[in-house]
Parts: C-alpha cells; structure tokens; sequence
C-alpha cells in the first residue's frame, strides 16, 4: 500500500473551505465527482475560482483544493500534512453521511486509485503512481492517464517525471490503449497524436526512450488496425514541414515485422497518397532522408510490399513507387533499386504491367522507356537488363510478357533513328531462346502488322540480325 499522495500543499490548501461539506451542495457534490473520475476534462477554468462563477461538473483549481482538504484533515479537523494516505480515505468514506460516500466507491472501483494517479502526474510523484500500479495491477482508465499526460505537455515546458511515471509503468497492452485514447481526444484537425507530442517536447536519450516505448507497446498486435493508424499519423507528423524526425522513422520501421509494416504503408498511402502527384510512404521517406538511412529505411518498406507475391495492392504501391521516383526533375537510383533488385521476375513482371497499365499513355511512357531516360551507364543498363529478363523468362506462354517486349521493339525503331540499345537489350539478351524469339516475331506481327526481321534489317541493324542468325542456323 502506498504511504500516501503527496501534493503541493500551499497550492491545493490555499483556499481552504468546506464546499464540499455542505449538505446542499451534495447534489453538485455526486456530479462533479463523477466527472472528475470519469471524464478527461480534470480542470476547468483557472479563473472560474469563484463559488457563483462555478458549473456542475466543471472541476477547477478551487474545487480540487477544497476536495483534497476535505480528505486531508488533521486533529480537531485542522489541515493536514499534504499527504492523502489510504487511512484517510476510508475515513473520508465513512464520515458524514457515510452510505452517500460509500455509495460513490462502489459505483467507482477503481475510483481513488485513479485519482491517486492523476494527482501524483500532477505532481511528477514517480514512485507513488508506481506502487499504485503495482498494487492494483492497472495505470488506471486510460482516458485519465492520456488527459495526464497532455496536461504535463501543456503549455510553456514539460513535466518530465510525469511522462515517466506513466509509460514506462504502464503494461504493453496499457499503454496501447492510452495512445488510442490520446489520439481520440487531442489529435483532431491536424494536431499531433502522442508520439508526436513526446518528440516535439522532449529530446535526446529521454525522447528515444519514451518514444520507442509507446511505439513497442503499438507494434505489440500485428492485427491491431487502429494502433497502425496512430503510427501512419506519427509517420506523417514526422516528416510534415521543415525537419524529420528520425527517431520516429527508425522507431516504427526498424521495429515493425513485415505484416505490419505492409499495413503501415497501406494506410499511409491511402490516407496520404490518393490525390495524383502525392508521395506515398516509399517516396516520403526517400525525400526527407538520406544517406545509408534513406535506404535502410527504402528498403524494409519495399521488402514489406514483396514479401506477397499475390497481394496486388502492394505491387500496385511499388509501381506507384516507381513513378514517383522517376517523376519530374532528378531520379531517386534508391528506390529503382530497392524495387527491382528485390523482387522476383513474377513480381518485376506484374509492377511493370501495373506501371504500363496507369502510366504508359504514349510510346516513351513504358517502365522500360521511363527507366532508359532518367538513367546512365551501367545503372542504366542493370536496371533495364532486370526488367528484359523477366518478361522474357515468360513469354512463350505468356502473350502479356511478349507484347510488352514487342511494344519496346516497335518504339525503338519508331520514327527518326533507331535506339541501338534497346534493340540489343532484348534481342541480344543473353537468354534469348529460338522459341523466345519466334514469340517476339508473332506479338509483333500482332501489333504492327510487320516482319520483325524486316523491319530489323531495313534499320541497318545487321550486327543484331547477324548474331541471330548464327545463333539460329537462319540460312545455314
């Protein structure tokens, strides 16, 4: 059992008087305790400190005062010592009218011990709300406890110890519930939730260490929709306007396992991505960081959408993923390369379809064409030798993968000039096959109504013809 709430006395005995001993203030009496252990709203007005300015149910600086002193009476009924023990509760309870009072503790089981939190975060007093945790096994309601520790962030500095007190005290699934309840009560209309909160008003190893806390406690249920959604808004918080907050990226991302952090990115990106030119989460992190974290970061997102080879909506997120990184002035190599160095040929396959699909409207649009002109030399060449190979690894049998080469075909040779390179990329491939080349020929014919091989030698390319030739025993 606790020894006792300890509690600025000069502050709270001030004003001294006995409102709440008055018979016919009981009425107001039963509200305003009600909402004072139900409710978050723990202080009202400070200027309300006039009995005629009162609300039912409001609490404020003078109702506290004179409810803590009702409790804490010395001999004869003069004023206590400033500590609120258990001993003086119960008799709290069985003085005047004593079934009344009773009657308020069985309504509210976890009434005082409640209380005693609230006071003693009040107060930064660590090691009582400590004990009261272990005794009852609970923090307590946590409304109370996210209405706490908003109250210590409030206003000019911030109450370290109370911060303290109640996240690191605080069980897993407890302190899940009070971000929940946080984010629900003080993250509206673009505020910060409370991971934002921690960041922006601690620092250094405290805000690590506060901030990994809660962030564990929301990774703890990979299935746990809501706690994803207070770590998209933390995510977002954190690289909204100037300066990132590392600390956070790192938190969630290096801690969540791959179902999550998948789930992570589909909610920030429907959330944060839906309107047309809006990065996603990939995109996001790739423009706020940089260095060996902008691709350790890149690259557990983007593992995360791979690891389902038949979840379409993630392929979807890399394609988009693909454009975004390609899109206006300048090429992010971190994201080409996270993407397609880590997926199979399936996957290459598919986010190419799905990039052709929503954003190769004309011939220089294709993945394979958007990649030849934001990039260079061997980076260049790797990246478009990635996504040859993989529709090539198909196309005998699939009619998709032999059209796509065939499109890429048909533009190389469009037109005034002929891209050499491109040419040679795909009939040149190191794993070309007779078969593969014949499906070449029928989806071009498909497409253009021509002769690949004409076509080819009316462009002057006979090093290429050559080489097919003596590959294939054409003419031999």
């Amino acid at each position: 059992m606790t020894d006792g709430i300890k509690f600025n006395k000069d502050t709270f005995l001030q004003n001294r008087g006995h409102f709440f001993d008055n018979v016919k203030n009981q009425e107001e009496y039963q509200n305003v305790f009600d909402h004072l252990i139900e409710n978050e709203e723990w202080l009202g007005d400070e200027n309300n400190n006039t009995n005629t300015d009162r609300n039912v149910g409001s609490i404020d600086n003078w109702e506290l005062a004179n409810f803590i002193s009702h409790i804490d009476v010395g001999p004869n009924g003069e004023g206590g010592d400033g500590i609120i023990t258990d001993d003086e509760i119960v008799a709290w309870a069985e003085s005047n009218n004593s079934q009344f009072h009773k009657d308020i503790l069985d309504r509210n089981k976890n009434a005082f011990s409640e209380f005693k939190n609230f006071l003693n975060a009040m107060t930064g007093n660590k090691d009582n709300a400590k004990v009261a945790s272990n005794n009852s096994g609970v923090l307590g309601d946590p409304k109370v406890s996210a209405t706490v520790l908003h109250d210590a962030m409030e206003g000019a500095g911030t109450k370290e110890d109370t911060l303290k007190a109640i996240i690191e005290n605080a069980s897993e699934d407890e302190l899940k519930e009070i971000v929940k309840q946080y984010d629900e009560m003080y993250s509206k209309d673009g505020k910060n939730g409370l991971i934002e909160r921690i960041a922006s008003e601690t620092s250094g190893k405290f805000e690590k260490e506060m901030i990994d806390k809660v962030i564990t406690s929301l990774l703890s249920d990979p299935e746990d929709k809501e706690a994803s959604a207070s770590l998209v808004n933390g995510l977002h918080k954190a690289m909204e306007g100037a300066g990132t907050n590392e600390n956070i990226l790192k938190s969630i991302i290096n801690n969540a396992d791959e179902a999550q952090l998948k789930e992570i990115a589909k909610q920030y990106d429907e959330a944060y991505a839906k309107d047309n030119g809006k990065n996603g989460l990939i995109e996001r992190i790739a423009s706020e960081t940089s260095g060996e974290l902008e691709k350790t970061l890149v690259d557990k997102v983007v593992t995360s959408l791979l690891s389902d080879p038949q979840d379409e909506t993630a392929s979807q997120m890399l394609a988009d993923g693909l454009y975004q990184a390609m899109k206006g002035a300048g090429t992010n190599e971190n994201i080409l390369k996270s993407v397609i160095n880590n997926a199979d040929e399936s996957q290459i396959r598919d986010i190419a379809a799905k990039y052709n699909k929503s954003y190769g409207k004309g011939d220089k649009d294709t993945l394979i064409q958007r990649i030849q002109d934001e990039t260079s030399g061997k980076f260049e060449t790797e990246m478009i030798d990635k996504v040859v190979t993989s529709l090539l690894a198909d196309c005998e049998e699939n009619p998709d993968s032999a059209a796509a080469l065939a499109k890429e075909l048909e533009t190389a040779m469009k037109g005034w000039g002929t891209d050499e390179k491109m040419l040679k990329a795909i009939l040149s491939h190191k794993n070309m096959t007779e078969e593969k080349y014949q499906a070449l020929i029928d989806a071009y014919r498909e497409l253009t109504g021509d002769e690949l091989y004409k076509v080819v030698r009316s462009e002057g390319e006979r090093d290429i013809l050559d080489n097919l030739e003596d590959k294939f025993k054409y003419g031999k």
